[in-house]
């Protein structure tokens, strides 16, 4: 790019040596449509890198827990649940609920009362629902630093 913007420049400064203005304006005008274009190619590429690694999490590899190979119908379903967008959604929506109600648990809640109680329900609930989706996601994905 950069020694393109050289080799125009030089053809500008020869075009305009009397009205130094406006080759310095075209050149401008270059640079920045130089800049565009680059990045664009930088967008474009960040988007093809996303893309390929959106891709590459839909591929099962390796075995999971040394029982479970990527052919094995238990491991696909929960892999293909596990990675769609709905899940996802599904996951974090339950992440803000609980922050919310972990805001609402404060010394100033009796665990006696009506709303410690069902608290104290909701964070067993959440664990417990977390808990599966960590099952899940060991059965779809494997344990770190498993082959």
């Amino acid at each position: 790019m950069l020694d393109d913007l050289i080799r125009r420049g030089r053809v500008l400064w020869k075009k305009y040596e009397d009205d130094e203005q406006t080759g310095i304006h075209e050149l401008e005008i270059m640079v920045r449509e130089a800049r565009k274009k680059q990045a664009a190619e930088r967008a474009a590429a960040r988007y093809e890198a996303r893309i390929e690694k959106l891709k590459n999490q839909k591929k099962i590899t390796g075995v999971a827990l040394h029982i479970l190979t990527p052919v094995h119908p238990l491991r696909v379903y929960l892999h293909q649940l596990v990675t769609s967008e709905s899940f996802e959604w599904f996951i974090n929506i339950l992440i803000v609920l609980n922050c919310l109600f972990l805001g609402l648990h404060s010394p100033h809640v009796k665990n006696s009362s009506t709303l410690g109680k069902a608290l104290s329900a909701l964070d067993k609930v959440f664990t417990s629902i977390f808990c599966v989706e960590l099952l899940m996601k060991v059965i779809a994905f494997g344990l770190y630093g498993m082959p």
